[in-house]
Order: C-alpha cells, then sequence, then structure tokens
C-alpha cells in the first residue's frame, strides 16, 4: 500500500521541487494563509475551539491603535494562523529593509519582541511557518552553508508556542506585576517541562510566555462559554474575579491581559462581542474595565458578514491602555458601515468610520463599565 506524498521541508525529491517552483517565495509579504481556518479547518473543531479568522486589514488597524512601535514587545494570546502577528513583523521588516538594515542581528532582535500563544498544535504551525516565510529576504544569495548558519540563528528567536491553554495562570496572582525578565530557556529551544493547569506538562518557553509583561496584547479571542469547558478548582480561583453566570472565555482572555499580561502605559486591543456591555455573565469584567483608561471603542455590527465568517454575534474593537481611568478621559468612538467596505479590493478600511469623541463620564454608565454619572448629568448621552 502506497504512502500518499507529503510535502517535507527537506523537498527530497524532483517531483516537490517541481511542485513548489511554481511560486516565488521571495515576493511572500503579510498572511498568506489568509483563511485558512474558514476555508479548511474542521468547521466542527473550529467552533469547539473558538476559532475565527480576522483580516489583516483590522489586525493592522488594531496595532496602529496600540501605538505598537519597533521597541514594543507584542502578545497574541490566542494567535491562530498568526495574523497579528504576521502583520507586525513585516512592519518591522519593512522598516529594516528602507533604512538599508536588514541582517540576521537585526531580525533577531525583532523576533523577541513578537510572542504568540494558541491551544491548537495546527494553529502553532501555521504561525511559526508564516513568520518563517517572512524572513526569505534574509536568506537570499547566501550559499548552502550560510543559509543552514542563518536558520539556526533565527528559528529558535520565532517566539510562537501552544497546544496548551494560554489561560493558564501557573499560580500567578491576577493583580498588577512588576516588570519581569522573560527567561525563554532558548539555550535548550525551551524543552524543560513545567506543570500547569490539569497536571498538564508544558515547555519552559510556553509558560514563559504565558506569565510575561508586554507593551502591546492584540487579539480576536475565542468565544466559548467556560461552562462547556472542564475548568480546573486552580483555574477558577485565579479567574474568581469575573466568574459570573456563564462566563465566556473572551472575558478571561481580556482580564489577563489587563490583569497581567499588559505593562503598565501599555495597550491592548480585542474583538468582543458588543454583549459585554450589558450581559450578566461580564458583569465582573466591566467591574475590571472600569479601572482603565478606554482609548477607543469600534461598532462592527453593520460589517458583521463581511468582517467574521460565520460569527453570528455582533462585535466591537475595544482598546485600552493600562493607565487608570479619569471621568474626563476622551474616548474615540467609531461607527464602521459599509463605507468602510471596498468590494473592488476586498478590504476594509476602519479609517472610514463615522467617527465622534466623548468623555468618559458621558459614555459610562452603571450598567456599562461601572462608573456611576452625576445626577446632573443622569440624562446625558450615555452611549
Amino acid at each position: 500500500r502506497r504512502r500518499p506524498q507529503i510535502l517535507t521541508v527537506g523537498f527530497h525529491t524532483k517531483r516537490r521541487r517541481a511542485l513548489l517552483s511554481r511560486w516565488n517565495f521571495k515576493t511572500v509579504k503579510g498572511d498568506i494563509l489568509a483563511g485558512v481556518y474558514d476555508k479548511y479547518l474542521d468547521v466542527a473543531k473550529r467552533r469547539a475551539l473558538g476559532e475565527v479568522y480576522t483580516r489583516p486589514e483590522i489586525c493592522r488597524y488594531m496595532l496602529a491603535r496600540c501605538n505598537a512601535k519597533p521597541a514594543d514587545t507584542v502578545l497574541d494570546p490566542a494567535c491562530g494562523s498568526g495574523t497579528f502577528l504576521v502583520e507586525h513583523l513585516h512592519e518591522q521588516l519593512e522598516r529594516l529593509r528602507s533604512s538599508n538594515a536588514l541582517n540576521v542581528e537585526a531580525v533577531q532582535s525583532v523576533l523577541q519582541r513578537i510572542y504568540g500563544l494558541d491551544i491548537n498544535p495546527f494553529s502553532v504551525v501555521l504561525s511559526q511557518i508564516q513568520m518563517l516565510w517572512q524572513l526569505l529576504d534574509v536568506f537570499a544569495y547566501l550559499t548552502p552553508d550560510e543559509q543552514k548558519n542563518t536558520a539556526k540563528a533565527l528559528i529558535p528567536h520565532i517566539m510562537i508556542e501552544g497546544g496548551h491553554t494560554s489561560l493558564d495562570a501557573y499560580d500567578q496572582p491576577m493583580e498588577a506585576q512588576g516588570e519581569r525578565e522573560l527567561d525563554l530557556g532558548q539555550a535548550d529551544s525551551g524543552g524543560a517541562k513545567f506543570s500547569g493547569a490539569f497536571g498538564t506538562q508544558v515547555r519552559r518557553r510556553l509558560k514563559a510566555i504565558a506569565t510575561g509583561e508586554y507593551d502591546v496584547v492584540v487579539a480576536n479571542p475565542p468565544y466559548v462559554r467556560a461552562h462547556r469547558l472542564a475548568l480546573d478548582e486552580r483555574t477558577k480561583k485565579a479567574y474568581g474575579r469575573i466568574m459570573f453566570g456563564q462566563v465566556d472565555l473572551y472575558c478571561m482572555f481580556l482580564y489577563r491581559a489587563l490583569r497581567t499580561w499588559l505593562k503598565p502605559g501599555g495597550r491592548t486591543a480585542f474583538i468582543i462581542p458588543i454583549a459585554v456591555l450589558e450581559a450578566g455573565y461580564a458583569e465582573g469584567l466591566r467591574g475590571v474595565l472600569a479601572e482603565y483608561k478606554i482609548i477607543e471603542l469600534v461598532d462592527l455590527e453593520a460589517l458583521r458578514k463581511l468582517t467574521f465568517r460565520g460569527v453570528k454575534k455582533q462585535t466591537i474593537i475595544i482598546v485600552l491602555e493600562n493607565t487608570p481611568a479619569t471621568d474626563d478621559d476622551l474616548v474615540t468612538m467609531r461607527i464602521a458601515g459599509t463605507e468602510c467596505y471596498d468590494s473592488a479590493t476586498d478590504r476594509i478600511d476602519l479609517n472610514l468610520a463615522t467617527t465622534s469623541q466623548i468623555k468618559r463620564k458621558h459614555l459610562l454608565v452603571e450598567s456599562y463599565f461601572g462608573a456611576v454619572a452625576d445626577d446632573d448629568e443622569a440624562d446625558g448621552g450615555a452611549a
């Protein structure tokens, strides 16, 4: 019985070389696996894990609203095929190219600032491959030996790990932490094991990423009711502040981002259901959000069918900063309508959305994020 031919990294046969020779991988830019989740991954598997593909242009917009800079560390704790990470890497590589500074050392420095986690091992592999494809320019004009040495120098610095829940708290308290140094275990390729939730053994580097602090945290987290999962008592205790009713996993991801992943002054951008504003299960999370500065809210309802295939929930983008909230904070409000969509290019530009600004004290009433309006402002323009 013949085994089916499978393309491997080595490409040992002429047939495999011929198949791949049709494409010029040196021209690869950005997320080239766009839509893999939507088109090829098992639908039941995606729904169970809450996995949804995020458009590259939306990822770029969210990174921009987080003011992601070259020296910033960026985390996507539910990275899927890696679109957020790939888009940020692509921007940084373009910066190096434009300044004629694209070399191994500079690329290492960029890679060491980009981190991803995902519970699905296949998603992790896709993300790692995509990151590697962005680096092909570095290998141009090198001899075979130089290519091998360059690969050895760069591949260990692709900081994407998974196969284990990103929500494992590792007994880390959900409160503001001091700045921590990441021990990524590069010498042993992150192979050392540590116990996580449910007694699962996890890689040393995975734990280091999951317990680190970052300048920017971006995500389109899974929308899955936590009661459907067998959460252990350690996890329930760690997230006790927000465990209301049938709490959704996206609440846990955003809570974790604010409490432990995000550095003081850092920014986070999440795509979450609009139900966070009023659902009973999100009551605990709203109490937490009341403590943080809201930078922007983007209503994606009118673009729902164009934005996320198969997602029935109405969604928003929320951008927050890890600084204390004040009543006079200006919050940018965007309503993304069909004017943001270009059918000719199949692109969404959220910069074209209807935009306004409102002071937080007029935006937030008790039923939303916990702030109580003054008596003389109770009839004001609460959103």
